[in-house]
């Protein structure tokens, strides 16, 4: 050990030798993340980590089984929440994290409904016939749930009408357009959304609790397998 002094005037710096403390390597726990996976299209036999929505070795994806881990996904997020230390529940939720959350677990589910509705229409149809129905309607087509559902009904050649109550189309008619305006309006209710039948006043903030959040899911899930 040794040091060196320096000094300059009225101040003095000292410089002393020793072993230098490193802080600790952070580690990396892996979890049950790592899945096993069957390619409904290829047969092929995959281990998967996160979402994979494309088969390591076909390249090609199954429009249900893509649109499922989505969910999933979404699930996952409006659980997270639950799963923490109480002290940092509460302060999260003090914070608005869990409405964050609420919000993008719907924003999630209309986006996985939107990506469902385009692979499935490829696979029936094929690519072309995919672009020509974006060229005519727009590509955020499959966003506007009339217009989604209309097209589907008609390239799968299926009545989707009973698949919801009326009062749960009138559910998932609210939720594509609280969808909407927290993408594209700040989440402030805009006239499309109240037309929609939703429940908040004109210029307010939409609210999005974990069980609007989940019921969402739910409702699209079933219109979903019903395609």
């Amino acid at each position: 050990m040794g040091s060196l002094h320096r000094t300059s005037g009225p101040i003095r710096i000292k410089f002393e030798r020793g072993r230098a403390e490193l802080p600790p390597l952070l580690t990396y726990l892996e979890e049950e993340t790592v899945r096993e996976r069957v390619c409904r299209l290829c047969g092929a036999r995959s281990a998967l980590y996160g979402i994979a929505l494309f088969c390591p070795l076909c390249g090609k994806r199954d429009a249900l089984e893509g649109f499922a881990e989505s969910v999933e996904a979404a699930r996952a997020l409006l659980a997270s929440i639950g799963d923490l230390p109480e002290p940092q529940r509460r302060v999260v939720m003090a914070r608005g994290g869990e409405d964050r959350l609420s919000e993008s677990a719907l924003s999630d589910a209309v986006t996985a409904f939107e990506t469902f509705c385009r692979t499935r229409v490829e696979e029936v149809s094929g690519a072309a016939r995919l672009a020509v129905l974006v060229a005519n309607h727009g590509r955020n087509v499959f966003q506007r749930l009339t217009d989604a559902v209309s097209i589907m009904e008609a390239e799968l050649g299926v009545s989707l009408t009973s698949v919801l109550s009326v009062a749960e189309w009138g559910e998932l008619h609210e939720a594509f357009a609280t969808r909407h305006v927290l993408i594209h309006n700040l989440g402030a209710a805009d006239a499309p959304y109240v037309a929609s039948g939703g429940r908040i006043s004109l210029g307010q903030r939409v609210q999005v609790t974990p069980t609007a959040a989940e019921r969402a899911l739910q409702l699209i899930e079933r219109l979903a397998r019903a395609m």
